[in-house]
């Protein structure tokens, strides 16, 4: 039976801002074992001149699958935490 590729699970810190070494990382695993679907936290750090979230490793790997045409799963936390919602 041929390997139809991994669930690669990508959460990282909501300032991460390095796509190109994501990107490098990403494809350098998708090449050797195929990723069949990347899901993520959709978690990311909010710009609020542009209103809308710049970066963020989940961000960045959510996007560079959508780029692939790879599955794309993303899974926010609910975070139930009276420091976070302050």
């Amino acid at each position: 039976m041929a390997h139809e590729g991994d669930i690669v699970l990508v959460c990282g810190g909501r300032s991460y801002d390095n796509r190109e070494r994501l990107d490098q990382i990403l494809r350098a695993y998708h090449d050797k074992f195929r990723i069949a679907c990347l899901v993520h936290g959709n978690q990311g750090k909010w710009d609020p001149k542009e209103k809308q979230i710049k970066c963020g490793a989940d961000k960045l790997a959510g996007e560079w699958a959508l780029k692939q045409g790879s599955p794309v799963g993303a899974f926010a936390a609910a975070w139930i935490c009276p420091w976070l919602s302050e």
